[in-house]
């Protein structure tokens, strides 16, 4: 197929997004596409320039069936990420900014295996700013809401108990600490 306009390019795009997983990742110019598969099943695809970095898209899918796809610049996350249950629906979505250190903006969204919304959450430099569901009392994206609707407390946040109004903190760094930021070069 041909293409001369940037109709046939955004045809393309979504093409590789409904495929969601496709055993292909079109690779941008002056680079090569990687495949890398491990003992467990897990398979990864990804582009690299000509000295190593990894450029454009990645698609990976674990030995469970999940699929996940994000882009990389230099090395580096950068933009939208997404990911599927083995059954095809969509698990999560987001958006990383690789400034100087590698941190989520914008709206994060997750979805139980059944398509029920699990939480929204709203970053701005990696800081909580808002989210859904919400309870007076809890803090930002301690909630959300189970796959039969229902909100409950988030289980992967029950390390988390107090809000410093700027990010949240554990209640003992020894026995829960942060994961440490590395800088990216």
């Amino acid at each position: 197929m041909q293409c001369f306009s940037t109709t046939c390019v955004l045809i393309t795009f979504v093409a590789l997004n409904i495929c969601n997983g496709c055993s292909d990742v079109s690779c941008p110019e002056n680079t090569n596409r990687v495949t890398e598969r491990n003992k467990s099943g897990k398979v990864r695809r990804y582009c690299v320039d000509q000295i190593g970095r990894k450029q454009g898209p990645s698609l990976q899918r674990n030995e469970n069936g999940e699929k996940y796809e994000e882009y990389f610049v230099d090395n580096k996350r950068d933009g939208r990420w997404k990911s599927w249950w083995p059954n095809g629906q969509i698990k999560g979505e987001g958006k990383w900014d690789s400034g100087q250190f590698l941190k989520k903006e914008g709206m994060w969204r997750n979805w139980h295996s059944n398509s029920q919304l699990e939480k929204e959450i709203e970053y701005k430099n990696d800081t909580i700013i808002w989210s859904r569901p919400n309870v007076k009392g809890e803090p930002l994206g301690s909630m959300r809401w189970n796959s039969d609707g229902r909100i409950e407390r988030d289980p992967l946040f029950r390390r988390f108990e107090k809000w410093s109004g700027q990010r949240t903190i554990p209640l003992s760094p020894e026995k829960n600490p942060l994961p440490k930021r590395k800088q990216l070069k």
